[in-house]
């Protein structure tokens, strides 16, 4: 039988009372797959390729590594982590950039499904000098459902170029 992700309460109850041992081994199983898995990571170093930006959210595409996961579906080429399990997820991405602006403001924000933004995540950063290193942190928590996937999108309020140096953009399951 395969290992499964099980809700605390689910676990709760598999796991309430072993006076009359009944707590099977792959309940044990499934508990130790609840508590450590659902995560996952898609990076990029050493990044040099450059991106259009307009003041229209476009997808950032300069993702080029899968990471680590379980139970959560890396996928670099097309710069998204796709969720198998429904659960609240911590979601968090590190950013490292450049960009040929001068005091442009650039705003990056996470998305679930190509479409709807992740309440609280967006943040905007003005560039203080054309090709100087800056970086962000943005992330929160958020339910997600079973084959929901997100990605990391990015905007300039003027037509610039973005190349992001270093980025890891990972979840964690929470609940």
């Amino acid at each position: 039988m395969a290992d499964t992700q099980r809700s605390l309460a689910d676990n709760l109850l598999r796991l309430a009372d072993n006076t009359t041992r009944q707590i099977s081994p792959q309940d044990l199983r499934d508990l130790l797959v609840s508590a450590l898995g659902g995560y996952g990571e898609v990076y990029t170093t050493g990044g040099t390729g450059t991106q259009a930006l307009t003041s229209s959210p476009t997808l950032i595409n300069q993702i080029t590594t899968n990471g680590d996961s379980s139970n959560v579906v890396p996928d670099q080429a097309n710069n998204r982590l796709t969720i198998s399990t429904a659960a609240v997820y911590q979601i968090t991405a590190n950013i490292s950039w450049t960009s040929d602006s001068v005091s442009d403001v650039f705003t990056f924000e996470i998305k679930k499904n190509d479409a709807s933004m992740i309440a609280g995540q967006k943040v905007l950063q003005r560039c203080v000098a054309a090709n100087e290193p800056n970086s962000i942190t943005i992330g929160g928590q958020e339910s997600l459902a079973a084959a929901d996937y997100i990605q990391l999108f990015a905007s300039c309020d003027a037509s610039k170029t973005l190349v992001v140096k270093e980025l890891n953009f990972r979840v964690k399951r929470l609940s």
